[in-house]
């Protein structure tokens, strides 16, 4: 029997009704599930429209079918770069050439590194590519001579791919939720990282939550899984993971009057709990943690899908332990406040000794930290720098007020006494082992020496100094120009600027000068809002 005759037999014997009844289009419409995309690849028109018509109203746990079609090796091939969450892919072996599919199916695997989607060759000539060594040399699924392939065996099959499918997708999302959090768990509590760590978390709640709708793959916004973790701390939070439509608000405050209504109803349900606990309420999961350290404090955590109690326990268990590392994260953050605001108090004395204001501090610190991540330290050593910043004067707390405090210039001798200034600073910080007074021992000790080896107390010429410390020399003299000092009166930003320019390579570093004036709107910002 012909293949063109197996496919006009079934057809005509094709008895079973898959009706797309009001009632079918009605249950469609209201699940959250996508469809599975099927790419059907054949050579033969007929079997496009057959295979399309036994799937026809074919459904799998709520989710149905949405095919693809391609008509040679080539044309298969870009529709699996295109689409790349295809579920199935039911393959013709011989299409332009007597091995079309096999080539396909070596791309997909070796070239693509594609492992989800599930294959099923169909063959009209399986004396071309004998079933055994087929299923031996090639990862296929399944093998079917079309003249064997009946409207029961499609549908099992088809089954038994899709599950198979699912449950790959699953245990990917696994192993990626839990590579994010393992290359998050060497820096925990950066905030960067610390932010990756709960998208990890949440990736792997979704997974062992295991609802339907996040067993596939897929790209239209609408049907992911949208979840949130914040820290809620008194009256004031902040989001610090999200998926789907909240990934956007990463790293925001949470703002009640912009949030959608239905999470303003959730939050609102927080509101009325006073302990831990994690509930299913109207179809979605919430997580509550009260801080272990703080009884003001509380974690959520949202995951917006369909009730399924089936791995609750799990999920309670994964989430306690991850409740330990969110109050650890806290309880540094909060160290990391204390150590600022003990650092700026430090400072300020300092400042407020020499008549300048602490704001000059402030100003110099953000300025530093734009300079820094400009240049391209990342946003964790920028920071770094930017808080050591403020530190670069403290040695002044050595230097007597007859001449700290002298109106007039200074002479000669005057001169080498202040600049001493500089190896007080360093040697206050320097046995230091932690890393933000390691970095502020040496922006103390070199932030007055200049490009061109003129300045002091080494007289360090070009790539000798430090790059943080060249930063903070650019933008402590910067805004130090821009402010009223007992030895002078403030100078006009055109006179602050084309002094910078002019000293471009001799004081200054040229690629600090060149970011300056790249970003001086932005500096300019910063002066504004921290005005004396």
């Amino acid at each position: 029997m012909q293949e063109k005759d197996v496919i006009e037999l079934n057809e005509q014997n094709l008895n079973i009704d898959f009706g797309e009844s009001d009632v079918i289009e009605e249950k469609k419409k209201s699940y959250r599930n996508p469809s599975y995309k099927i790419l059907i690849s054949d050579d033969d028109e007929e079997i496009h429209k057959m295979t399309k018509l036994v799937l026809k109203g074919f459904q799998m746990e709520g989710a149905s079918l949405e095919f693809l079609d391609a008509y040679s090796a080539k044309e298969t091939i870009k529709v699996l770069q295109n689409h790349r969450d295809v579920a199935i892919i039911l393959l013709d072996v011989v299409m332009e050439e007597d091995d079309s599919g096999l080539k396909v199916v070596k791309y997909m695997r070796e070239v693509m590194k594609n492992n989800i989607t599930r294959i099923i060759l169909r063959t009209g000539q399986p004396g071309v590519a004998p079933e055994e060594r087929i299923i031996v040399d090639y990862e296929i699924d399944d093998y079917k001579c079309k003249a064997d392939l009946t409207i029961q065996k499609l549908i099992s099959t088809m089954y038994v791919c899709l599950r198979a499918h699912k449950n790959i997708r699953a245990l990917n999302r696994h192993k990626e939720g839990l590579h994010r959090v393992i290359n998050a768990s060497h820096d925990l509590f950066t905030y960067h990282s610390f932010s990756e760590f709960l998208n990890g978390m949440l990736q792997q709640v979704i997974a062992l939550y295991d609802v339907n709708v996040d067993s596939f793959y897929v790209r239209d916004e609408k049907y992911t899984v949208d979840g949130m973790a914040f820290i809620k701390i008194m009256d004031s939070g902040k989001v610090l993971a999200g998926t789907g439509k909240y990934e956007d608000m990463i790293g925001e405050p949470l703002n009640l009057e912009k949030c959608p209504p239905d999470l303003c109803k959730l939050i609102t349900y927080f509101e009325t709990i006073d302990e831990s606990e994690l509930v299913i309420r109207e179809g979605d999961f919430l997580g509550i943690y009260k801080q272990n350290s703080d009884r003001m404090v509380k974690n959520y955590i949202i995951l917006e899908t369909e009730a399924n109690n089936d791995n609750i326990d799990l999920i309670k268990l994964f989430l306690s332990n991850f409740s330990l590392a969110i109050d650890n994260f806290t309880l540094n953050m909060n160290v990391n406040e204390t150590q600022n605001e003990i650092i700026y108090r430090i400072s300020e004395v300092v400042e407020n000794r020499c008549d300048s204001t602490a704001n000059h501090l402030r100003r110099v610190s953000n300025i530093t930290k734009l300079l820094s991540e400009k240049i391209g330290f990342d946003k964790e050593l920028a920071d770094l720098i930017s808080r050591a910043s403020v530190m670069h004067d403290v040695g002044k707390i050595g230097i007597s007020d007859a001449i700290l405090l002298k109106p007039g210039k200074l002479n000669a001798d005057e001169f080498e006494y202040i600049k001493t200034h500089t190896v007080i600073g360093y040697n206050i910080f320097k046995d230091s082992q932690l890393p933000l007074l390691h970095m502020a021992a040496k922006i103390a000790l070199y932030h007055h020496e200049r490009y061109d080896g003129k300045g002091y107390p080494e007289g360090l010429r070009g790539g000798e100094i430090p790059k943080e410390c060249e930063i903070v020399a650019v933008a402590d003299v910067f805004d130090a120009l821009l402010s009223k000092r007992p030895y002078k009166d403030k100078w006009p930003l055109e006179e602050v600027t084309r002094y910078i320019m002019e000293e471009r390579g001799k004081q200054f570093a040229p690629d600090v000068v060149d970011i300056l004036f790249e970003n001086i709107k932005e500096i300019q910002d910063i002066i504004q809002e921290f005005l004396d």
